[in-house]
């Protein structure tokens, strides 16, 4: 079962956040791809199985930023 999250993440400010928030993510199991927008404040998880929004809160929050919540 595939999975497409977007979630609301605050406090990127530049290009260099957004490839911050994106790497992290990245590491998440059974991610496949991840889009960041810094602009639009979101990050698009396409995910090969299904992923539990505690880890995406915690994978954001390790890096300094954070997950506001599935949009």
């Amino acid at each position: 079962m595939s999975q497409t999250i977007t979630v609301k993440i605050g406090g990127m400010s530049c290009d260099h956040c957004a490839k911050t928030v994106r790497e992290a993510l990245e590491q998440l199991p059974y991610v496949v791809e991840v889009e960041v927008n810094r602009k639009k404040e979101w990050a698009v998880i396409q995910a090969s199985a299904e992923l539990d929004y505690a880890l995406i809160s915690q994978a954001v929050d390790e890096v300094g930023y954070e997950a506001l919540g599935i949009i």
